[in-house]
């Protein structure tokens, strides 16, 4: 299997795809590199005689002022370690999948799920709630944003048992990140801009982006800035994806008097309450891509970035990234010495679950692709830089010219595995499943297509 702490990757079937996949995990440590998220906020941030400095911003404050922490989602630690390290803060809290400690300075670091919303994150929720109303005028709450935030940091309206079945049913739907957090943003009691409308104090967000555009509101569910979908919006996904009649009637009641009126909207843009809001992306995708294509470069290729905002069913996803790839290698001279191409790409794909195995969007995206990579001289590889792709502990997954011709000696049937959505027990059995473990960062996932 593939680990990414080894120097030499096993399963290549020739020098020149033992280069592609050492060139590969070299490739991916840059990405992960770039989107460092304790470097991420130490750059972003200082604070210096009475004076806050976020990236290009000044804000002056009162000698007196307090201030607060309040950090969620994968990157929630790191973050919140480096904010610590340059300011000092009256109380917080931390709330994240996979924490190594129970204590940053006067941080409480608590473990919550993901992606499904648990007892442990909705008490936090409740705590970072009354962090908040500690808040006055004068003081200044710091808000760390990353992934993973909407399931860390939940405090749902309904029944905790209602908002993890609705979780449930719409992450196997096939519904996109925005659609999704679009529904869980009206079943909330601090997402969709309600935390920054509950503090009356100066609020500092500091983001890394898990989702394509780095649109604000969406990011976590965006609790701290305004919200831009409606109960109408999020029972038109639910429709939309044959959930309403399947969703418990908690939910239902909850949207349908949103859309009557009976249940208060979301705060929207122009909202006072966002006037002292203040919020900055300090990591998404397309830095992590810019990276790994330069990684490529200093190593012998000529590299293009295909995009940043990769989205779609992942099976035929990775089908678009080598016909770009064929077509700009068919633009190529067949001259000797030439550079042999790498391409990125990075983005959230989706995957409708139909069968009974056992996978996630990256490992789904690199099986998609196996029939039409067989006999070509590419490598494709996929993978979460949180480290972890779907409910597995795989980071995703790679494959070759070479891979289809394997499996069949193994006996596989890539298309019976594609079909189960089994895309991980089809890649274990060949060893070519990328681990990494958690990253502590967040940004979505990176794609990798080499030529050799």
């Amino acid at each position: 299997m593939v680990r990414f702490n080894e120097d030499i990757v096993l399963n290549g079937t020739s020098a020149e795809s033992m280069r592609a996949r050492t060139d590969t995990l070299a490739m991916m440590r840059a990405a992960l590199d770039a989107v460092d998220p304790f470097s991420a906020v130490s750059s972003a941030l200082g604070f210096e005689n009475l004076s806050l400095r976020v990236m290009d911003r000044e804000f002056p404050v009162a000698p007196y002022a307090r201030f607060y922490l309040i950090s969620f989602g994968k990157a929630a630690e790191a973050m919140t370690r480096a904010a610590c390290g340059i300011m000092d803060f009256e109380d917080g809290i931390c709330i994240t999948n996979a924490p190594s400690s129970q204590w940053i300075g006067e941080i409480r670091v608590v473990k919550a799920s993901h992606p499904l919303p648990d007892e442990s994150g909705t008490a936090a929720a409740k705590e970072a709630g009354d962090i908040v109303k500690k808040c006055d005028e004068h003081d200044v709450l710091m808000v760390l944003v990353s992934g993973g935030g909407s399931s860390l940091l939940s405090l749902p309206v309904v029944p905790l048992l209602d908002m993890r079945k609705t979780t449930e049913l719409l992450l196997r739907s096939g519904c996109d990140i925005k659609e999704l957090n679009a529904v869980r943003k009206h079943l909330s009691q601090i997402n969709g801009g309600r935390l920054a409308a509950a503090c009356k104090g100066l609020v500092v967000s500091l983001i890394l982006s898990d989702i394509v555009g780095d649109p604000l509101d969406m990011i976590a569910s965006g609790p701290t800035v305004p919200d831009t979908t409606t109960f109408l919006d999020a029972k038109g996904i639910l429709m939309k994806y044959d959930l309403w009649e399947k969703v418990p009637i908690s939910v239902k009641e909850q949207i349908s008097g949103g859309i009557s009126g009976t249940v208060p909207e979301s705060p929207k843009e122009g909202d006072a309450c966002f006037e002292k809001v203040h919020s900055f992306i300090v990591a998404n995708n397309a830095m992590a891509c810019r990276a790994a294509c330069d990684a490529a470069k200093k190593r012998g290729y000529a590299c293009d970035i295909i995009s940043s905002g990769l989205t779609g069913d992942a099976r035929h996803a990775a089908l678009t990234l080598l016909r770009y790839a064929e077509n700009e290698s068919g633009k190529q001279e067949p001259e000797e010495g030439r550079l042999p191409l790498a391409f990125v790409s990075g983005g959230e794909t989706t995957v409708k679950v139909t069968g009974h195995g056992k996978g996630g969007r990256n490992q789904e995206l690199v099986l998609g692709a196996v029939k039409e990579l067989s006999g070509r001289r590419y490598l494709l590889a996929s993978f979460g830089t949180d480290g972890i792709d779907g409910p597995t502990d795989a980071a995703g997954a790679m494959a070759d010219g070479d891979t289809l011709s394997r499996a069949q000696e193994a006996r596989l049937d890539a298309d019976a595995h594609l079909s189960d959505n089994d895309a991980y027990g089809f890649f274990e059995a060949l060893d070519e499943l990328i681990f990494t473990g958690p990253t502590g960062t967040n940004v979505m996932d990176i794609q990798i297509l080499l030529e050799y």
